[in-house]
């Protein structure tokens, strides 16, 4: 495993699924990817490779960034107004007030 898998945050990847409303049969016919593997991403038995990612990142419309653990590339203000719904706006909300309080900046 190399180390761009190491910082997959896998989650990003079913959010948006469910934001689409694809089903993992329709994101594999859609990019290639096996549903085998998006089954074992989603339990936990792997994470995926970094040719998947990309294949993500181009399907999904967001950098590659967004499946990894570096949140900045992805909170450009096309990203914010057209793909995080009410909800995962709030929560984002929440985690950088969150963070801006840790760091005595708020």
């Amino acid at each position: 495993m190399n180390d761009m898998n190491e910082k997959c945050n896998i989650k990003n990847v079913f959010i948006l699924m469910n934001k689409w409303n694809i089903t993992a049969k329709q994101l594999s016919c859609a990019t290639g990817i096996s549903q085998g593997n998006i089954s074992d991403w989603k339990s936990g038995k792997s994470k995926p490779q970094t040719e998947a990612l990309l294949k993500l990142s181009h399907y999904f419309k967001v950098p590659v960034d967004f499946f990894l653990d570096n949140t900045s590339a992805f909170l450009s203000e096309d990203f914010i107004a057209n793909e995080l719904d009410d909800e995962m706006l709030c929560k984002a909300i929440e985690m950088l007030r969150n963070e801006a309080q840790k760091r005595n900046i708020l």
